[in-house]
């Protein structure tokens, strides 16, 4: 990509060794004061710690070269290499000769962000996730500046063999990330050859790892088709009967509770909260369905041990409208986190009438509360944001593939946080962890913009 920026500082400090060192070691404290909102150990920890089947094996290995005595080894090894990424994304930025003022915007952007760096200090894949993903977008700024990129690609396969080694929605970036540096980045053949030699070596030494504990590979995805299951369920009504799963006498079963809960649903006026729950009983379903279909658990349960991935392609196949609906609701709540904290006085009013609904009650996790101010306006905020995103993304679907100019690569980012955002949203629910993986390449699409524009402002 062509990045014209001759009014801009070029001997960037952030290319500094004295200043990247010093800048690696405010980060790590930063991030180290900074405030939580989650505990060290959240839900989904124990499942990591204790090796479940249904959890990649990486993470866990981790967990266990550390020591589950004590913890805080693993923060600290969590928060250095967050710390280094961030430092080594910025040193790929400042080889664009952007502005050094753009720079630590950039870098404070991110570090503000207390709920992105919260993951640094809890036991879960996140923090590593986003490390990679940092890596990831400093080493292709990379490949543009320099004629030696065999070891860059090499390292590049690491980054992105990490994604897919531990979490399953690593996929749906790698794949994105795959589809720019194949179409967009210049490369021989060789250097091909070692970058997807890169990319497999992670994911064997997952592999490795998990059969070393294991004889059966498991997956989360199952209970999510049991959510998916349940909330159509209710959408479709009687159409749900067409439904090649589950007894007659069990389909009824489900659409009675499910549209019980979604009529429960309708009469609530906030658009926000509604959604929320929406989401929230999707979850319930995935995690607690037993409760929901007490008599009738294990023919539910067994039915989907069996047929969870014909199940999954027949409720899109069959309820295309009713899936768009409920994805259309999970990708906008991607984008609103603390619907119960910033909305807590009116869900206090209205959750004696809500079934379930000391169930659903954590099923967005333990958010530390005292973090957070009721503040109603800020989801107002949310949305604009995401209506200029949209709008963004929409224009960016213009200039794409204009490959030899930056504007090509900042609409590639933008698009590419909408591809994930989509998927995981056709696959999975409407949580914020899910959008935050993204914000990284969100707020270096951002700055890339503006000092684009900058730059054409300058030379006119």
């Amino acid at each position: 990509m062509k990045y014209n920026n001759s009014n801009l500082l070029i001997n960037n400090i952030f290319q500094n060794k004295i200043v990247i060192f010093i800048n690696f070691i405010l980060i790590v404290y930063l991030i180290k004061i900074s405030p939580s909102f989650f505990f060290t150990l959240e839900v989904d920890s124990l499942s990591y710690i204790e090796k479940s089947s249904s959890r990649f094996s990486l993470y866990p290995k981790m967990i266990n070269f550390f020591g589950t005595e004590s913890l805080n080894t693993l923060i600290n090894f969590q928060i250095f290499i967050f710390s280094f990424s961030l430092v080594f994304l910025s040193f790929a930025i400042a080889k664009l000769r952007i502005n050094n003022f753009l720079i630590l915007i950039f870098q404070l952007l991110i570090l503000i962000n207390f709920l992105y760096t919260s993951f640094c200090k809890v036991v879960l894949t996140e923090s590593i996730f986003f490390s990679s993903i940092n890596f990831i977008l400093g080493l292709i700024l990379l490949l543009d500046q320099t004629n030696k990129k065999t070891l860059l690609f090499f390292l590049l396969g690491l980054a992105l063999g990490s994604l897919i080694a531990i979490k399953p929605e690593g996929l749906v970036l790698l794949t994105g990330f795959l589809f720019h540096i194949i179409l967009f980045e210049k490369s021989n053949t060789k250097e091909k050859i070692i970058l997807f030699v890169g990319i497999a070596i992670m994911p064997l030494f997952e592999n490795i790892f998990y059969y070393e504990v294991h004889q059966k590979r498991e997956t989360v995805f199952k209970h999510v088709v049991k959510g998916k299951v349940f909330m159509i369920a209710g959408e479709s009504g009687e159409k749900f009967m067409k439904l090649p799963y589950f007894s007659d006498s069990l389909k009824k079963k489900i659409i009675s509770k499910s549209f019980k809960v979604q009529e429960e649903l309708r009469q609530i006026d906030n658009f926000y909260i509604r959604s929320k729950f929406l989401v929230d009983y999707e979850v319930l379903a995935q995690t607690k369905i037993k409760n929901i279909l007490p008599n009738s658990f294990t023919e539910f349960n067994d039915e989907i041990e069996k047929n969870y991935l014909s199940i999954y392609f027949n409720l899109i196949y069959l309820f295309p409208v009713d899936y768009l609906k409920l994805t259309l609701n999970h990708y906008f709540m991607v984008w609103h986190p603390g619907v119960k904290i910033l909305l807590k006085n009116e869900i206090n009013k209205i959750k004696s009438d809500i079934s379930f609904y000391e169930s659903i009650k954590t099923t967005s996790g333990n958010v530390r509360q005292d973090l957070i101010f009721e503040e109603k306006k800020i989801l107002i905020i949310f949305s604009f944001l995401f209506f200029i995103y949209i709008i963004f993304s929409l224009y960016s679907l213009t200039k794409i593939f204009r490959r030899e100019e930056i504007i090509g690569f900042i609409s590639y980012l933008i698009l590419l946080t909408q591809f994930h955002l989509i998927a995981v949203s056709l696959t999975n629910i409407g949580n914020f962890r899910y959008l935050l993986p993204n914000y990284s390449i969100i707020i270096l699409s951002v700055v890339l913009l503006i000092n684009l524009y900058l730059n054409k402002k300058n030379n006119t």
